[in-house]
Formats: C-alpha cells, sequence, structure tokens
C-alpha cells in the first residue's frame, strides 16, 4: 500500500494485481486519475467458482491472502 502511494505521488507508471474487496484499490485509482494517470483494469476469470474459492483457499494457507472465516462459507 505504501508503495502504490509512493508510485502515485511519483507519476510512476505501474501494474498492480487487486481483488477489488476493499476500498483500498478503487480510492487509489480515483487519487491517480485525477492526476493524469490513464486506468486499464483486466478482468481474468476462471472457468467455474470452485476453481477461484479453491485459488483464495490455498493463498490464504500459504499467508497470502486474509478473508478469515469467508472461505469455509463458500465450501462445498
Amino acid at each position: 500500500m505504501k508503495r502504490i502511494r509512493a508510485l502515485i505521488a511519483a507519476k510512476s507508471n505501474f501494474a498492480t494485481e487487486t481483488t477489488l474487496s476493499g476500498s483500498f484499490a478503487l480510492r487509489h485509482m480515483h487519487i491517480a486519475k485525477e492526476q493524469g494517470y490513464r486506468i486499464v483494469l483486466y478482468y481474468i476469470g476462471l472457468e467455474d467458482v470452485q476453481m477461484h474459492i479453491d485459488r483464495v483457499a490455498s493463498r490464504v494457507e500459504q499467508g497470502r491472502t486474509f478473508v478469515g472465516d469467508m472461505v469455509n462459507l463458500f465450501k462445498t
């Protein structure tokens, strides 16, 4: 998050990955756009919902993502 703020402040080009689950990404997209950035979003979807659930569960197990009990809500 600090890095993104710094890149925007320095007017550097950058790319980032987000789930858009929180407000940080959208808020900083607006800030960047106000500062002259061109915002481009690419949506990458998987073949089925279970693949998404498994991907998030794997990232949680590796400590790379925190979604708490949300993963358990979607497990079948």
